[in-house]
């Protein structure tokens, strides 16, 4: 993370969403009008997950939406990995990658990864 704050400069900045933060009391809406987006339950927004599986053609209760990429990539390697499997993983990379595998136990194995070969001139 310190790494990916302190290149705000970069061309492309993959470690921000690229949107500012604006504040809920700002916009003509209070957190109660928006109803069922506001009280989806434990597992999410009842109407996206029935939504995501009839496009996947699966039953909705193999859907889970996760709330942000992290936990995205947490949730099927929390199901997929037994502990101490070994994992690669480039150098540079996200550190809350790592902090997730590490949270798994599962064994890290780094490899490099230098910008001269996947930046272009």
């Amino acid at each position: 993370m310190q790494w990916a704050k302190t290149r705000q400069g970069a061309r492309f900045n993959l470690a921000t969403s690229g949107l500012i933060t604006y504040p809920l009391s700002g916009l003509p809406v209070k957190l109660e009008d928006l109803g069922p987006l506001a009280r989806g339950g434990s597992y999410g927004y009842p109407p996206l997950h029935e939504a995501l599986a009839a496009h996947s053609g699966v039953a909705t209760d193999n859907v889970v939406a996760a709330d942000g990429t992290s936990m995205a990539n947490y949730l099927p390697w929390r199901r997929s990995w037994s502990r101490a499997d070994e994992v690669l993983v480039e150098h540079p990379t996200y550190e809350l990658l790592l902090a997730a595998l590490g949270y798994l136990q599962a064994e890290i194995r780094r490899f490099p990864r230098h910008a001269s070969t996947w930046l272009r001139p």
